[in-house]
């Protein structure tokens, strides 16, 4: 019986389908050659009526089953309450469906250009379900980072992708992109599909 019960266990765990994991841990490369980068504005030539989004750039290819959405986000720091706001960063991505690519990471002060990544900085990955209580198993992780030494004047720069693949969908893709109303302000928004 003992011996039923383990031919058993093999035959099921055997005919499984396996779960191919993307990286558990965010990926630091540069953007993909199709990507076509926003040009930062001229920060000497804003006034001080600019919105803080000064770029807010979204471009989405689909190919092969699988959706890359990549993200630009520059934001000027105009107050202490944004200030507090964006030295938290909370970048959330699904492993088992793709990776999370962090290509830029910068603060612009000035001329100067404060390279974080180049620096050492690097995100820290947070395991946990949110929705524990509601019985719901997400399988969301989410990067995050303190960026230190920003300040009031500065502009963060953020540029990442996620990656994502659904078996559920049988070689289709599916997404969403956003779109900002009045009384949202940017600089300078793109939306892109290839």
């Amino acid at each position: 019986m003992r011996l039923f019960h383990s031919v058993s266990l093999a035959v099921i765990a055997a005919g499984m389908p396996s779960v191919a994991f993307a990286s558990e841990a965010p990926l630091y490369q540069p953007a993909p050659g199709w990507i076509v980068m926003a040009a930062m504005p001229d920060l000497a030539k804003l006034d001080a009526g600019a919105p803080p989004n000064l770029i807010f750039d979204v471009q989405q290819r689909i190919e092969n089953g699988r959706l890359w959405a990549y993200v630009d986000s520059a934001t000027r720091i105009t107050s202490p309450e944004l200030l507090a706001q964006a030295t938290s960063l909370a970048l959330p991505w699904v492993p088992d469906k793709g990776d999370l690519i962090i290509h830029e990471l910068s603060i612009l002060r000035g001329t100067e250009r404060i390279d974080l990544l180049a620096k050492g900085e690097k995100f820290t990955v947070l395991r946990r379900e949110q929705t524990l209580e509601q019985r719901e198993l997400t399988g969301i992780l989410t990067a995050t980072m303190a960026v230190e030494g920003l300040q009031v004047g500065d502009v963060l720069r953020l540029r990442m992708s996620t990656t994502t693949t659904d078996a559920a969908l049988g070689g289709r893709v599916q997404t969403v992109m956003p779109v900002f109303a009045a009384p949202t302000r940017l600089g300078y928004a793109k939306m892109r599909f290839s």
